[in-house]
């Protein structure tokens, strides 16, 4: 587990079968535009900003692009995101509990 930054075998497998149908032009990294289309078909909907300012605090190589290992390296790319996600709903749901008891009402 600990070899797959976190992720079951079976995340792990579809996150490198994904980056590599991402990679349109074969180069071992993703730009911007790839990271976009990779984090759409994973369900995820960033803006052009969120993308880039993780594109930039992930980027280890200075590239300006990321590369496999930085995609899943533990904490880096697409932990990062899926921490941006869940501090998404966080929001929801504290924004859905109107009398603040912890618990949303439908």
């Amino acid at each position: 587990l600990q070899a797959r930054s976190g992720f079951t075998k079976q995340e792990f497998d579809e996150l490198v079968d994904v980056f590599s149908r991402f990679d349109v032009d074969q180069s071992g990294d993703v730009d911007g535009q790839e990271l976009d289309g990779v984090l759409e078909f994973l369900g995820f909907n960033f803006l052009p900003e969120q993308i880039a300012k993780v594109i930039h605090e992930v980027d280890l190589d200075g590239s300006g692009s990321i590369n496999q290992q930085e995609f899943m390296v533990p904490w880096v790319c697409m932990r990062r995101f899926r921490e941006l996600e869940i501090q998404r709903i966080k929001r929801i749901m504290i924004e859905a509990d109107e009398d603040q008891n912890g618990s949303m009402s439908s």
